[in-house]
């Protein structure tokens, strides 16, 4: 006896391979990481204005220099204002939260050595106060 291929054995066949699909896919969003970069996205979205305070404040006086160039091994910070500086230098990962650094600022001249970071894009993010006045930069940086 032969058996014919007719719309029946289509059907059965077409869902099937949609089931086979979805397994797949299930399976295969597990493995992905869904977490936020940053854990306190919603805090920080908060304060948000106070953050363009402070970079409006930087804009200003500019008193914050970030040099970090492909010829040297090392990234130097330096700020103009000498005086009481107080405040944090964040080196932000954005494709891996793991590699992130984060510097209490000690001196007016930072040095940072290239070879502790990993190959790739960041950003640098210094929050400081000097005087009383808070101020705040986001640079790229290309390691």
């Amino acid at each position: 006896m032969k058996s014919k291929f007719h719309w029946g054995h289509g059907i059965f066949i077409f869902y099937t391979c949609f089931v086979a699909t979805v397994v797949f896919v299930l399976i295969a969003s597990r493995s992905v990481d869904r977490s936020l970069v940053l854990d306190d996205y919603y805090a920080l979205d908060l304060t948000y204005q106070q953050r363009i305070d402070k970079m409006n404040n930087e804009t200003e006086s500019n008193s914050l220099q970030i040099i970090s160039e492909a010829d040297r091994s090392e990234i130097v910070i330096s700020f103009q204002d000498k005086n009481d500086l107080r405040g944090k230098i964040h080196f932000y990962r954005p494709s891996n939260q793991n590699l992130d650094k984060v510097f209490e600022i000690q001196d007016p001249v930072m040095v940072f050595d290239k070879e502790g970071f990993a190959p790739g894009a960041w950003k640098v993010k210094v929050d400081w106060e000097n005087d009383g006045n808070k101020f705040y930069k986001v640079q790229d940086l290309f390691i």
